[in-house]
């Protein structure tokens, strides 16, 4: 007889959790993940341009805005580099110009 794998009891309590979420429409879909870790918020919200020679890399997202597109992209080239800061503010604007940009705000 096989053993019982952990990962189920591990996504049944995941899931469990998201069910007693509830967000309502007058509540913004990001509202409770406010921690922004160790970057203060007042430096996240700082707009960033779209900047070039930080390389190139383009991963396909679900927005309709080119610029929330390239702004993701720049993320991902900063988060690639390794500079974590320029990569989280070009996340945060990308969410500012797509809020639904989901990847963004994984990111």
């Amino acid at each position: 007889m096989g053993e019982a794998n952990p990962l189920v009891g591990l996504f049944t309590g995941f899931v469990g959790r998201q069910s007693r979420c509830r967000v309502t429409s007058a509540q913004s879909p990001h509202a409770g993940h406010s921690n922004t870790g160790p970057v203060p918020l007042e430096v996240l919200q700082r707009p960033v341009t779209i900047r070039t020679g930080i390389g190139e890399l383009h991963e396909k997202v679900s927005t309709q805005s080119a610029e929330a597109q390239s702004l993701y992209d720049q993320g991902l080239a900063y988060l690639h580099s390794y500079v974590w800061i320029e990569a989280a503010r070009s996340f945060h604007q990308a969410l500012r110009l797509d809020p639904n940009l989901a990847m963004a705000y994984l990111a």
